[in-house]
């Protein structure tokens, strides 16, 4: 959060720290994308997220990267993650 804040209080059920950045409507937001979700206390979360072309990019980005280590497996992609695990497995019972 940089020097301002916005804190958006509805009594008794939320208090929200606002840093972010403010839409008129949803449709401006276009993709979305969580990157992560963590509990910093109860009831309190951190989402970080992009939107919009940032979303788009990083999916692409994300989607030729799997695609390269598939490839580099010899896997199709949806076998990607099986394939992964054997290799450790394989290593674990090697060590």
């Amino acid at each position: 959060y940089g020097e301002a804040v916005r804190v958006i209080r509805i009594a008794g059920v939320s208090t929200e720290l606002c840093g972010g950045k403010h839409v008129r409507n949803t449709s401006e937001i276009g993709s979305f994308l969580l990157l992560s979700d963590e509990a910093l206390g109860a009831g309190v979360r951190r989402l970080e997220a992009l939107c919009h072309e940032a979303a788009s990019r990083h999916a692409r980005q994300t989607h030729s990267q799997m695609m390269q280590m598939a490839r580099s497996l010899g896997v199709a992609a949806p076998q990607l993650a099986a394939r992964v695990q054997k290799l450790q497995d394989d290593l674990k019972a090697a060590r």
